[in-house]
């Protein structure tokens, strides 16, 4: 009866939502045969979420019901991984009672980043405007980038009454926040803590982690049924934490990276360490002793590993065309590559033609009553590339992620429709991203 993909959608969240706060036992999955597959699937879709299902589980729920509505949830529950406890009963994150106070913003407002927070201030305001024009603005604070004003300002945020405090957008500032202990309001971070740092009670993060786009394009590939990557990431701490993404999401599905490598960021020769990857040196070698041993000089076609699937890389666009390129020179024609978001360019591109990645639906299917902003944007950040955008979005999506905490409405388990992705909470408080997926293709946007 419902006639619009809108209203479908939010039907199907309510039932989600009705099936996880109900424990569900082996009586409630038979006595639901009777109601039909589309009822059974839901139920047994959600008994799986409530009891820790694997993986595989989980793609033998998708054989059983491969047109099911829950599909478009399955996704992020396989990417979300085994849980230490089941949703039902898990202590780890109390949703926060949201006061009826204004909203405060810590942002930069001078520095380096001060485009970058007026980009997130920016799309913070519009989207609260688009969900409510009659709710107040917030009021923006700047944090700088000086040590103790991020704590500065957060104190006479609360101190004027706020009640809820959205930021601090730099990694450094949020760490310095929740170092302060549980705040007495929620807190919605627009980054990150370093692992294993302990997060305090009504903290929440939220930020742009290139990690999720790592996570992304392994969970898209292994979509594609292919599990046995090599990958080359910058020899950074970015580089890295990408590679660690990568890695772990691609084992968890059950695949492998069989090699990776690090390079130094702004590298302009790969072909060395591409060739190490792709195992030519030891063909080289076997060519040579071939030769020796028959006496002759035969020409030789070098031949690479046999025991991969995949290409995963990590770069700027410049970065990732030099590796796109090598790796093509270096006979893995026919490996198809996947990378992070900084392969996209918008404008399309020869050497990087067929490359798969994942971002921002933002981004990638902004729709039409959003082309006058995204102009005004790209016009105001001077060419500075699609971060700006990225930010934008995240301002829109950190004013949902606000909506959805006034209602009491961010539970472990809620879908949440967004900007930068299909955004999920996880039990720590850990908003994590789905994204969209696309390729690049030759003169023109990525599809």
């Amino acid at each position: 009866y419902l006639t619009t993909s809108d209203a479908r959608a939010e039907n199907r969240q309510r039932i989600w939502s009705g099936l996880m706060t109900h424990p569900l036992t082996d009586a409630d999955l038979k006595g639901s045969s009777a109601a039909g597959s589309m009822t059974q699937g839901w139920i047994a879709l959600a008994r799986l979420a409530q009891n820790n299902a694997s993986i595989q589980q989980y793609a033998r729920w998708q054989k059983r019901y491969p047109h099911h509505p829950g599909n478009r949830r399955l996704l992020g529950l396989m990417m979300a991984g085994p849980r230490t406890a089941p949703l039902l009963n898990s202590q780890s994150i109390q949703v926060p009672v949201v006061g009826s106070g204004q909203a405060a913003l810590l942002l930069p407002l001078r520095g380096p980043l001060s485009a970058a927070g007026q980009m997130v201030q920016e799309g913070f305001e519009s989207e609260q405007h688009a969900m409510d024009v009659n709710r107040p603005m917030p009021q923006v604070y700047d944090d700088g980038s000086a040590s103790g004003r991020t704590l500065r300002a957060f104190q006479s945020a609360v101190g004027s009454g706020a009640s809820i405090v959205i930021g601090p957008l730099e990694k450094q500032a949020v760490t310095e926040l929740a170092q302060q202990g549980a705040s007495r309001i929620p807190v919605l971070a627009l980054n990150y803590l370093p692992p294993d740092t302990p997060t305090p009670a009504n903290f929440f993060q939220f930020g742009l982690s290139p990690a999720d786009e790592a996570r992304q394009a392994a969970t898209s590939a292994y979509g594609d049924g292919l599990t046995r990557a090599i990958a080359l990431v910058p020899d950074n701490l970015r580089g890295s934490q990408i590679l660690a993404a990568f890695q772990e999401q691609l084992a968890t599905l059950g695949g492998k990276v069989v090699a990776s490598a690090q390079y130094r960021p702004e590298t302009q020769d790969f072909s060395s360490i591409v060739r190490s990857l792709l195992d030519i040196n030891a063909s080289i070698a076997r060519d040579r002793e071939v030769a020796q041993v028959i006496g002759l000089n035969p020409v030789f076609v070098p031949r690479r590993r046999q025991d991969i699937s995949f290409i995963f890389i990590s770069g700027n666009s410049t970065e990732d065309r030099l590796m796109a390129s090598m790796f093509r020179f270096w006979h893995a024609v026919s490996l198809p590559i996947y990378a992070t978001a900084g392969v996209n360019t918008k404008i399309g591109d020869n050497d990087l033609a067929g490359v798969r990645f994942c971002d921002a639906p933002w981004i990638l299917e902004p729709g039409p009553q959003w082309d006058a902003v995204r102009d005004r944007i790209v016009q105001a950040s001077q060419g500075l590339g699609l971060g700006y955008q990225r930010l934008f979005a995240l301002g829109m999506d950190a004013a949902r992620l606000t909506a959805r905490l006034r209602q009491g409405a961010l539970r472990p388990g809620t879908l949440v429709p967004g900007y930068t992705g299909e955004l999920s909470i996880s039990e720590n408080g850990v908003v994590r991203r789905r994204l969209a997926c696309a390729q690049v293709v030759a003169g023109g946007p990525p599809r």
